[in-house]
């Protein structure tokens, strides 16, 4: 393997390549974040909780994701997340806290390979489609009465998903670009019709190979939803834009292993409504290919 080969780089945390496996080709990853949201925002400003309502909400996010390339110019990836979630509200009684964990709604999308330059510097881009399905929960109790929207695991709909990746490489650097949408259609969450945000993520990242063993990277994530609906009334402090910059690195410990470290920094933020939202987070994957 020559000098340039080994100081390659590997993809960051968020910004999916436009790479497609081939045929007898699988990789297995392991994704966890992790946030809190303490502080109420109405569109860009900071503002004062009012009780009754959330004054806290934090988030664990395990993500097991398997791909595999099933024809030529075609993989398929399945994603199962497991939530993690805590939240505190005032009541006009009570300082309660509430939290759940289970199975959400697990993804399922196959990729197909537009082009693919792999000698020396390459360039790679995918196009692909893909479903997220209704297996989290929606209808989750506790003491006889039903959890916040929030802490229920799953929306209750089958979600079509479009994403088209690219990236080139050049030596020790790697440039990356991803978009992914998925529209959301009709649920339910306990008795009621429930419409969770379409959500449009892009991200773009540059990745550095500074030895065999260790890569650093910057990303810009970049999100935009729209309002939820709950039995057809919009909910208006639901939705909106988030940009976050996140710098990180990969630990590669052999060709077809690595973890990825980063923190997540909000840079932008316009949310419809008076939401809670957070400053940072910490994200990581580990990834095995064989």
């Amino acid at each position: 393997m020559c000098i340039r080969d080994r100081l390659k780089p590997k993809g960051p945390l968020h910004t999916g390549g436009g790479n497609v496996f081939d045929v007898g080709e699988y990789q297995l990853l392991l994704r966890y974040v992790n946030f809190k949201q303490d502080q109420l925002y109405d569109g860009t400003s900071k503002t004062n909780y009012s009780a009754p309502g959330p004054y806290e909400r934090t988030t664990e996010n395990y993500q097991l994701a398997f791909r595999a390339g099933i024809i030529r110019n075609v993989d398929l990836r399945v994603i199962a997340p497991v939530l993690g979630r805590e939240m505190k509200r005032k009541t006009k009684r009570d300082d309660l806290t509430q939290n759940n964990f289970g199975l959400g709604d697990i993804r399922l999308i196959g990729r197909y390979r537009l082009l693919a330059q792999n000698k020396g510097d390459n360039f790679n881009m995918a196009v692909g489609l893909g479903i997220k399905m209704p297996t989290g929960n929606t209808n989750e109790h506790k003491d006889g009465e039903l959890l916040p929207g929030y802490l229920q695991p799953g929306t209750g709909s089958w979600d079509p998903i479009l994403e088209l990746a690219a990236h080139r490489g050049a030596g020790r650097h790697r440039y990356g670009a991803h978009l992914i949408y998925r529209l959301s259609t009709g649920g339910e969450r306990g008795e009621q019709d429930f419409e969770c945000p379409d959500d449009f993520q892009y991200n773009m990242a540059y990745v550095y190979g500074l030895s065999r063993h260790l890569d650093i990277f910057m990303e810009m994530n970049g999100r935009y939803m729209t309002k939820a609906k709950l039995a057809g009334i919009t909910q208006e402090n639901t939705g909106g834009h988030t940009i976050h910059l996140t710098p990180g690195f990969n630990i590669k410990f052999t060709p077809k292993m690595h973890i990825s470290l980063g923190v997540p920094i909000m840079a932008y933020r316009d949310l419809n409504g008076e939401q809670l939202s957070e400053d940072y987070r910490i994200s990581t994957k580990l990834v095995y290919k064989f």
